[in-house]
């Protein structure tokens, strides 16, 4: 056997094996189970928002954080009607525009492609996660394994796209079926994704709420960051149905023009028959594609399309007027108790000020009567100290020993000199036989002359040889 043959066959179990694990009836059930959960979700969703908006309004004083948890709430049950109604409309879309292809082999490597793709996906991120202990790039490689089993079940199983293989197809119509199986898919995954977009939308609401519950200041910026997710999440998934519809509508346009083109060589025109011999096949229906191209519970998805109970909406509504009121009377009662707390804190800071500002003004005044105290007291000390200076001087100058001659005639002729100004001093040593005199002039007080006279007479009176102390005979 040739070695090539044996890997052949081996890949060829491989895509029968995921073929038979990742089944009809598996994508099926998944999407009818979605399709169910979002029915939940969405009110859930709606509700959290509300109270994200009421919570906000309370902790920020903002009516218009509520206003807008009113606002999602309409957009939830609008959103959930036309992605509700569109979902049928998808499945339906997709099964009344076959398509062909005369290669079965393209749709097995596009298989092995997605197959590849899944294993490589889930043992690098089981890998890198465990290796990086990060347990978000182990949530991302569940998310995006999900993604994946999903589309491969379109490759894996063509007929959930109505392409079917045709040995008789044509090259054009092969290249038809190849340019169409993306946009296909495309649409006939609006259930998955209405359903998990979501649920998802709507758990990444939940933990905004409780980050904003739980949080104040910059934390319920963050939570309400973090909630902004969850709201494209949730909206994304609701209008998905109705966006892919449109757009798969319009594309389809340039599709049946080829289809228009590639028709015409297979009409009697250009063969030389009459032109009345064209023969029209319909679309093959529900009803006539057997049980080969759907399954049992495709059929069930085509006989009983999700619908909404007119009565579980009439509830769904009577409860969010409920609470929308319940919470306009929560939040206006919080606003009126808002409003007493603060005035109460104002008439209490006003209070406050009052009285810091009588204690000012006593402080104030103390401090001014102490100033006026201090002055008085150094006043009468100034005065004090004058007094006994000038009774020093009086005493000074009625107890003067006589002086020598040498010293009189220097004291007469220079004492009384108007160039030597004020705060003079006369200072004498006088032993009976020997004299020494000696005067300062201009000094800054009557103090400083003492001082200098006194000084200078100490500091040479030797050189006259006495031998008695300095005394100050005239302070001026």
């Amino acid at each position: 056997m040739n070695p090539m043959d044996f890997s052949n066959q081996l890949i060829d179990k491989l895509i029968r094996f995921f073929r038979k694990a990742i089944s009809v009836d598996f994508f099926l059930q998944s999407e009818l189970n979605l399709e169910k959960s979002a029915s939940f979700a969405a009110p859930v969703a709606a509700i959290v928002g509300l109270l994200i908006g009421l919570t906000a309004a309370i902790k920020t004083d903002s009516f218009i954080a509520f206003l807008l948890g009113i606002g999602w709430v309409i957009a939830i049950a609008v959103g959930y009607y036309i992605g509700s109604k569109f979902l049928v409309s998808c499945k339906t879309v997709v099964h009344n525009n076959p398509t062909r292809i005369s290669s079965q082999e393209y749709i097995d490597v596009i298989g092995l492609i997605g197959v590849l793709g899944i294993i490589f996906v889930a043992l690098g991120g089981l890998i890198f996660s465990i290796k990086m202990s990060s347990p978000e790039i182990l949530k991302w490689t569940v998310i995006i394994l999900i993604a994946l089993i999903f589309t491969v079940c379109f490759s894996l199983h063509p007929n959930l796209v109505s392409t079917s293989v045709d040995k008789n197809s044509s090259a054009g119509e092969d290249a038809i079926a190849i340019f169409a199986f993306g946009y296909k898919a495309s649409v006939r995954l609006a259930g998955i994704i209405f359903g998990a977009a979501t649920i998802f939308g709507t758990i990444n609401l939940i933990i905004g709420l409780f980050r904003i519950i739980s949080g104040n200041g910059f934390e319920i910026f963050i939570g309400g960051l973090g909630s902004i997710d969850g709201i494209y999440q949730v909206l994304g998934g609701l209008a998905y149905p109705f966006l892919a519809y449109v757009f798969f509508v319009l594309f389809y346009l340039a599709v049946d023009l080829m289809k228009a083109i590639l028709s015409i060589p297979t009409s009697g025109i250009g063969r030389g028959g009459s032109t009345d011999t064209n023969i029209h096949v319909s679309p093959p229906q529900p009803s006539q594609m057997g049980e080969s191209s759907l399954g049992p519970v495709e059929q069930a998805v085509f006989t009983n399309p999700v619908s909404i109970d007119p009565g579980l909406v009439k509830k769904f509504l009577i409860g969010l007027i409920v609470v929308s009121v319940i919470g306009a009377i929560g939040y206006g009662g919080w606003q009126f108790k808002l409003e007493l707390d603060r005035k109460a804190e104002i008439a209490q800071q006003e209070e406050l000020a009052k009285t810091e500002d009588a204690k000012r003004q006593e402080l104030a005044k103390q401090e001014a009567e102490r100033a006026v105290e201090i002055e008085k007291a150094a006043e009468a000390f100034r005065q004090q100290a004058a007094a006994r200076q000038e009774d020093e001087r009086k005493r000074a100058q009625e107890n003067q020993p006589v002086l020598p001659a040498a010293c009189a005639s220097h004291f007469n002729a220079n004492y009384d000199r108007p160039d030597y100004g004020n705060n003079k001093a006369y200072a004498v040593a006088y032993d009976g036989t020997n004299s020494y005199c000696t005067m300062n002039y201009n000094n800054p007080s009557t103090q400083q002359a003492t001082q200098n006279s006194l000084q200078n007479c100490e500091q040479n009176k030797y050189k006259n040889n006495v031998r008695t102390p300095c005394y100050i005979y005239r302070l001026n």
